[in-house]
C-alpha cells in the first residue's frame, strides 16, 4: 500500500522552501505508485475478505424477457387448468427465443456458494370473475336485504416464477429444479387429486398475487350491503434469490447453465402436518394470464477464501 510519511506542518514553524518541496515530493512519489497490485487488491479485496473469506470464482448476468421496460413486447403465459402445472420457460417476448444463463461452465467443489439474484416485470391478467369457479381461498358472507351469501376470494391465489439448473451438460436440455425448490408436479394428499409443492421445498421462487379482492366498504353489523371490488394488478416487480452451500454429491458437477419458469394458479393449504402451495384448475382458463416483460438474472459461483 503506497503511504505518506512526511511529518505535517506545525503552526509556528518557519516556511522553507526545503519542506516545501519534500512534502509535494512525498504526494507525487505515493500517488505514483497506486496501481492495481497494491491499491485495488491490497487496498481494497484483501482487507473485504479478512476472516470468513469468500472469493467469486465465476460471475455472471443476463437480460430477461424482451430487454424493454416499455411493456410493448411481452411474454403471454397461460393458467393451467388441469394438472400438474405446465411451466413456461421465460422467454424473449418478441422472438420467443429462451432468455437464459448459459452456457456458463462452472465446475463445483465442496464448499462453494452459489448465489443467483433475478428480477422480472410482471402483470397478472383475469377476466370476469375465475373466483366464482375456485377449489380454495373462497370467502362467504352474507348480504343484507337478500337471503343470499356472497361468496368472493381470498385474494390468496398466486403465480410462481422459480429457477432451475443445467447440470449435465452444455447442451442445456437437462433442466432441474435447484436444491430446495421443489417442482410442483406432486400429488398433494387429501386434496382431491390437485398438484403443489410442500413450503418447506420453495427456497428458489418468487410469487406473484394473480388479483386482489375487496368487499363494498358499506357494511351493517358484518354483513355486506353491495358486492366485491376488484383491482387490476399492474405492472410490477417479481425478484427473487438462491443461495446454495455445495455439498455431497454435487460436489465435482459442472453448472451449465440457468433459466426461470412460471406456472401458475396455486393457493395456500395446510394438511394436518405441513403447509403446501397447491394448484387450482378451478380458476385456470384462457383469460387468466401472466405477462412478463423485462428483467434480469445475475449468477455468482464463489469459493471459501
Amino acid at each position: 500500500m503506497s503511504r505518506i510519511t512526511t511529518p505535517p506542518f506545525v503552526i509556528g514553524d518557519p516556511a522553507t522552501a526545503a519542506a516545501l518541496n519534500q512534502a509535494f515530493t512525498d504526494v507525487a512519489t505515493a500517488t505514483a505508485t497506486l496501481d492495481a497490485a497494491n491499491h485495488r487488491d491490497q487496498a481494497v479485496d484483501l482487507p473485504q475478505l479478512e476472516g470468513a473469506a469468500v472469493v467469486i470464482r465465476n460471475a455472471g448476468r443476463v437480460t430477461l424477457g424482451s430487454g424493454g421496460f416499455t411493456h410493448a413486447v411481452v411474454q403471454l403465459v397461460p393458467s393451467t387448468t388441469v394438472g400438474p402445472a405446465t411451466r413456461a420457460e421465460v422467454v424473449d417476448g418478441g422472438t420467443g427465443t429462451p432468455t437464459r444463463l448459459g452456457p456458463v461452465v462452472w465446475p463445483m467443489a465442496e464448499d462453494d456458494v452459489v448465489r443467483v439474484y433475478w428480477n422480472l416485470s410482471v402483470h397478472p391478467v383475469y377476466s370476469g370473475s375465475p373466483w366464482s369457479s375456485q377449489n380454495y381461498g373462497d370467502t362467504r358472507y352474507l348480504q343484507t336485504g337478500a337471503p343470499t351469501t356472497l361468496t368472493t376470494t381470498d385474494s390468496f391465489h398466486v403465480w410462481i416464477i422459480s429457477l432451475q439448473w443445467d447440470i449435465t451438460d452444455a447442451t442445456l436440455t437437462n433442466w432441474e429444479d435447484v436444491p430446495a425448490q421443489g417442482d410442483y408436479q406432486t400429488l398433494v394428499g387429501g386434496l382431491g387429486g390437485n398438484y403443489g409443492e410442500n413450503l418447506d421445498q420453495v427456497q428458489a421462487q418468487s410469487v406473484v398475487s394473480a388479483w386482489g379482492v375487496f368487499g363494498d366498504p358499506a357494511t351493517t353489523g358484518g354483513t355486506y350491503v353491495g358486492g366485491t371490488i376488484d383491482r387490476d394488478q399492474q405492472w410490477r416487480p417479481a425478484v427473487g434469490a438462491w443461495f446454495y452451500s455445495v455439498t455431497g454429491a454435487l460436489a465435482g458437477r459442472t453448472i451449465y447453465g440457468f433459466r426461470l419458469v412460471v406456472h401458475g394458479i396455486y393457493h395456500p393449504w395446510r394438511t394436518t402436518t405441513d403447509n403446501f402451495l397447491v394448484l387450482d384448475t378451478g380458476v385456470g382458463g384462457a383469460n387468466q394470464y401472466l405477462e412478463v416483460g423485462s428483467g434480469n438474472l445475475v449468477a455468482l459461483l464463489m469459493a471459501p477464501g
